[in-house]
């Protein structure tokens, strides 16, 4: 689990580090069977504040072209106040943050993604091969 709801949130940086902390300890595990990894969290989104219903496409856009280009420096650079900035609950792409960082470098696969306003956020889906 990812510090998503309050803070102090975990850095972005420090999220992407955990991420390849667990594919090392993934990858020392002598059992041969594979591992499946999910990580789930809106984008962009506000439910209950003045911001609610807004749903940032630029942003949920730009951050899943990041994830697509599997950039870890691009990634770690983004920063709590841009993401903050997008809606106050948007702080849940740190869990898609780690899982970059457990497949590090390698690019994501846009599944979907659409700015669903009965929900109030932006969804998408997306997968990474092994």
């Amino acid at each position: 689990n990812v510090n998503c709801a309050a803070p102090p949130y975990p850095s972005v940086a420090r999220c992407y580090e955990v991420g390849t902390l667990i594919a090392d300890a993934v990858r020392a595990w002598p059992d041969p069977r594979r591992v499946a990894v999910v990580a789930g969290g809106g984008l962009s989104h506000s439910p209950g504040d003045a911001r609610m219903g807004l749903i940032d496409t630029d942003f949920d856009e730009r951050f899943q072209a990041l994830l697509e280009s599997g950039s870890p420096e691009e990634i770690r650079a983004l920063s709590h106040d841009e993401i903050e900035a997008t809606g106050s609950s948007t702080a849940e792409i740190r869990s898609w943050i780690m899982l970059a960082g457990m497949f590090s470098g390698r690019p994501f696969e846009r599944v979907s993604y659409e700015p669903i306003a009965e929900w109030v956020t932006g969804c998408a889906q997306a997968i990474v091969r092994p």
